[in-house]
């Protein structure tokens, strides 16, 4: 049997050709040729970006929450949906990018993206009630800012891909191990939230009881739970010396087949140690990453086989890494039309609800109805996306 040591210097020894060569961008606008000069961006990555913007639309903004399409919802404890891939994906996607970086970013830049991304994601939280005494304290922007700012202290320290191969290994292993020795019940066949074991015990004494999300048991976005979350965040930048490559299939196989292994490495895990997205066990982590290294591997083929041709902005692939171009406003928007909706009222109605029923439930059925209801947000979201892409308008941090 394979021990630790011989698996993690083989992963190493496999990915340190790519680390070690001098990082070669060969990207291509997002959107075609652009009128001036812009930032220049790896369109495999804005494809899988724009992909997990679209997927998180129909997820979170349904017309009805309680009429769901089977998948679309989140699994309330063990197990995986597609809905439950889609974070983990945004974790990727933010590791990748920040290892194609060309340039090293001051520690006074990085601390202060991560205390923007902090404060937005605290302020979606909180407006428009104010309520310091019961608001959510963390949340998806939260998260992100932390795990960009712990991301950004490991790359700086460890140089080397062994070096952070052995610390992703090292971190799900010892979260493992905070689980199991904390674990007063049966995680294995656990079907309903409970206490959440140490991890639950550790929001609720640093966060407080009432600033837990949904003043649940546990928080999805907790404090113990950054660990394995932060190791989402280094499988992309391990991989980003691949996607700094010219696409071509040879990189795309790369991907798809060490996905491939991480989620089956995954799946053997979850056998002991349950997917589950709440507490973001160590299975979650590999199995998600997995996926999303698979999912980045086809959209690198297909830039390597078919390159975006013409001045046509209106393909779907154009449509889609439009939207990744400008991930982070997409998310905004669509947390502001959205709470806007549900704030406001028809009647008795909100607006969310009287346009679900009315609009769409009433022909195509309650399921369909709040997918379409979706859908139609997410056009509004693209509709946006391409006017800043025409006025080359990014909004970055």
């Amino acid at each position: 049997m394979p021990t630790f040591r011989s698996m993690s210097t083989a992963l190493a020894a496999e990915l340190a050709p790519c680390a070690s060569a001098p990082p070669r961008l060969n990207v291509v606008g997002a959107v075609g040729a652009p009128a001036r000069p812009r930032r220049e961006r790896v369109v495999a990555l804005d494809l899988f970006r724009g992909l997990m913007v679209a997927v998180m639309v129909i997820v979170n903004f349904e017309g009805s929450g309680q009429h769901v399409l089977p998948g679309l919802a989140h699994a309330p404890w063990n197990g995986l949906t597609f809905a439950d891939i889609v974070f983990p994906g945004f974790l990727v996607a933010m590791g990748a990018a920040m290892a194609l970086g060309t340039r090293e970013r001051r520690w006074g830049r990085v601390v202060r993206r991560s205390a923007a991304l902090f404060g937005l994601g605290f302020g979606l939280n909180i407006f428009p009630n104010f309520d310091l005494a019961h608001v959510h304290t963390m949340g998806v922007l939260q998260r992100i800012a932390v795990c960009y700012l712990l991301a950004s202290v490991v790359l700086r320290g460890l140089s080397s891909v062994r070096a952070r191969v052995t610390f992703c290994v090292l971190a799900l292993i010892a979260y493992w191990a905070v689980l199991a020795a904390g674990w007063p019940l049966h995680l294995g066949i656990a079907a309903t939230p409970h206490d959440g074991g140490v991890v639950g015990a550790v929001d609720r004494a640093v966060l407080g009881a009432r600033h837990v999300y949904a003043h649940g048991p546990v928080d999805p976005e907790g404090v113990l739970s950054t660990l394995p979350a932060l190791v989402s965040v280094l499988i992309g930048a391990l991989v980003a010396p691949w996607l700094s490559r010219a696409p071509t299939r040879r990189t795309a196989r790369l991907l798809i087949t060490r996905g491939i292994a991480l989620t089956a490495l995954g799946g053997a895990w979850a056998v002991i140690l349950p997917v589950n997205k709440r507490l973001w066990t160590s299975s979650y982590t590999v199995v998600t990453g997995g996926i999303a290294l698979v999912v980045l591997g086809l959209f690198v083929a297909l830039v390597a086989r078919r390159p975006f041709p013409g001045p046509s902005r209106f393909r779907a692939r154009r449509l889609v890494a439009t939207v990744g171009g400008n991930a982070l406003l997409m998310f905004l928007a669509a947390e502001e039309v959205a709470d806007t909706l549900t704030r406001y009222h028809v009647g008795r109605d909100t607006v969310r609800n009287w346009a679900w029923s009315h609009l769409f439930a009433s022909w195509a059925g309650f399921m369909a109805g709040s997918v379409l209801y979706a859908s139609c947000l997410l056009a509004l979201l693209v509709v946006l996306a391409v006017n800043l892409e025409n006025r080359q308008i990014y909004v970055r941090l």
